[in-house]
């Protein structure tokens, strides 16, 4: 449902599927090592395995999306939900971790929630958190998109 007054987005489908495409590789690949008696294959065999799982579980319908309104932004991921209102959050930003971009944001002062995780945050990144996900736009256009909700809301 999208209207000017809400707004929900959903991780890109094809990108998810071409990550559990490469982890099934991966896992057949070691599935051959495991069988050919080589132990080292059971590691990637294990982590591959679960990242397939966890990309099956994002194909789910309403398992990640992210939702802007009035009051803030839910962001779901995997079935867990955080909600933030606007007044939470002092401003987004795009930011970079190795190759990829992705958004972050840092809280107001007002915002008490998870002190210790924020403080690693920023010591890892700059930022106090992060989206899991650009939800099928670039990381600059959910920027834009999440600083005009927050500009617009921020007294609500």
């Amino acid at each position: 449902m999208n209207n000017e007054n809400e707004f929900i987005l959903f991780p890109s489908r094809l990108k998810t599927i071409g990550n559990l495409f490469g982890s099934l590789c991966f896992v057949a690949v070691s599935i051959w090592q495991v069988s050919v008696g080589e132990i080292i294959g059971w590691f990637p065999l294990i982590f591959f395995g679960l990242c397939a799982i966890v990309f099956v579980i994002s194909l789910l319908p309403n398992s990640s999306y992210l939702r802007l309104n009035p009051t803030g932004f839910t962001v779901c991921s995997i079935f867990r939900k955080h909600s933030y209102s606007w007044a939470d959050v002092e401003s987004f930003a795009v930011t970079r971790i190795s190759t990829k971009q992705i958004v972050a944001f840092n809280f107001s002062e007002q915002y008490k929630g998870a002190e210790s995780l924020r403080r690693t945050s920023t010591s890892l990144t700059g930022f106090e958190g992060a989206l899991p996900n650009t939800f099928g736009k670039s990381a600059n256009e959910l920027v834009i998109l999440l600083n005009d909700f927050k500009s617009r809301y921020k007294n609500s």
